[in-house]
């Protein structure tokens, strides 16, 4: 992705989500070759679904489609942040929880 490209989240319906995208690697070429994609998604009820597409876009178009304020950690914990992950590869099961990894996690200066 060049440097002058933004990532820009779809959801159905076409409602734009900001993306902050964390470049880990690159090819040689200089293009993305691994990125952690992080989103602040509208509430969604239990086990509800929703689908996003990713697009390129122009650089700070993601802003403009109503950029987020970043919080504290107990912030977010206080407004109901709670998101985990779950999945089972071959027979083991693996699980995280970012709301329990934050609640267990020592307050730090920043």
């Amino acid at each position: 992705m060049a440097s002058n490209a933004a990532l820009v989240g779809h959801l159905a319906g076409g409602a734009a989500i900001p993306l902050q995208l964390d470049v880990k690697a690159r090819h040689p070429d200089g293009s993305v070759r691994h990125a952690v994609i992080s989103a602040v998604l509208p509430a969604l009820g239990a086990k509800q679904t929703v689908a996003m597409t990713l697009d390129r876009g122009a650089a700070g178009a993601a802003g403009a489609a109503g950029a987020t304020t970043a919080g504290n950690v107990a912030s977010l914990l206080g407004a109901g942040f709670s998101t985990s992950f779950n999945a089972t590869i071959n027979g083991v099961r693996y699980t995280a929880s970012a709301d329990e990894l934050l609640k267990a996690a020592a307050p730090k200066a920043w």
